[in-house]
């Protein structure tokens, strides 16, 4: 028998989430410390987990899992090769010892049933035969021996990241998870998010305060919202730490393809109407100029980012204005050679 959790899913190609480890058997084992690392590049996104756990008995064997939703929307639904189409490299190391896993795979309910028979690949074929958009979850799983005290597990992996029309972006990771094991609580937990140089995103409030309880290790800033954080990141990266923590929501990462965009888009880019967003990795989903005010605006978009003070009053408004991002820095020189490849492309384009 397999636990299952719900995951959080998004309009267009919802690739899957991420997940604590959790105890499949009974387990008197507690979660003393875990160190979270999410580090996003081209297109994917690496997992780290470091765990310290604690036994307080004898040497004993116990099945954990990790859980992944599979993939909706404009995606691949099926298996590949039996894994999931868009997670790999997945390791386990216990106590340095490098562990094998099986798969299993567990089809959802919509009645919040928290225990569900396992289904094997053939079974789960015979199921999207007959419901192509169904939606089920893998489970790897494998059985690490926990010797008495303390115990030190290394978990990685690395997912390709959801995206849709309104999002560069998505990830989602399940926290509550680790509320399975003994301790209820993860008693020194820190979480690091690295999305890359010139990112812009925004956490939901699910599992923290206010954007004050996070430390930008690099150039950056932040900005509260009522239900999420706002994170503008030139480089590095963000982190979080809490003690005695017993994680009540997930984490929802997810980096709009605009702050604040209107409903209806313009075909065209309007200074008055259109908002772009903070992200190079979105900047290529920013609507063409058809006036020279535009694109004047638009190529003077990297420096912008940088805090540039611009001597044209017109543009120095729009980016006021129009932007949740710009912050004025009266100290920054501009210069080209300094911009990230895309955004030397981006200037040329618009020159």
């Amino acid at each position: 028998m397999f636990q299952y959790y719900n995951a959080v899913s998004n309009d267009g190609a919802y690739l899957g989430s991420g997940n604590h480890l959790i105890p499949i058997t009974e387990s008197d084992i507690s979660i003393k410390k875990e160190i979270l690392s999410i580090k996003r590049y081209q297109g994917k996104v690496h997992v780290d987990v470091y765990y310290e756990m604690y036994n307080p008995g004898k040497e004993k064997t116990i099945r954990v899992g990790f859980e992944a939703k599979s993939p909706s929307g404009d995606a691949q639904v099926e298996p590949s090769e039996g894994k999931h189409p868009y997670m790999n490299n997945f390791t386990v190391l216990v106590n340095n010892e490098s562990l094998k896993y099986n798969i299993s795979y567990i089809i959802s309910s919509n009645d919040n049933t928290t225990n569900v028979k396992s289904t094997t690949l053939s079974g789960i074929l015979n199921y999207l035969n007959e419901n192509s958009e169904g939606s089920y979850y893998y489970v790897y799983y494998f059985d690490a021996k926990y010797k008495a005290g303390l115990n030190i597990i290394k978990h990685s992996y690395e997912y390709e990241l959801s995206s849709s029309i309104g999002e560069s972006y998505s990830f989602d990771y399940i926290l509550t998870a680790a509320n399975r094991w003994a301790n209820k609580q993860i008693d020194d937990f820190t979480i690091n998010i690295d999305m890359g140089a010139m990112q812009g995103f925004y956490i939901k409030k699910t599992f923290y305060h206010n954007v004050k309880e996070w430390n930008i290790n690099g150039i950056g800033k932040s900005k509260e919202g009522t239900e999420t954080g706002m994170f503008f990141i030139e480089n590095g990266n963000i982190e979080l730490k809490y003690h005695n923590f017993h994680p009540k929501g997930e984490i929802e990462i997810i980096s709009p393809n605009s702050f604040g965009l209107s409903e209806e888009q313009e075909e065209y880019f309007n200074p008055k109407k259109t908002k772009i967003p903070f992200s190079v990795s979105a900047q290529d989903n920013i609507p063409e100029s058809k006036n020279e005010f535009g694109k004047k605006i638009l190529r003077n978009l990297p420096f912008a980012r940088r805090g540039y003070v611009f001597k044209d009053k017109e543009v120095q408004k729009y980016y006021t204005k129009m932007t949740e991002w710009y912050t004025p820095l009266p100290s920054y020189v501009p210069d080209v050679q300094l911009l990230l490849d895309e955004e030397k492309e981006w200037v040329k384009k618009y020159k």
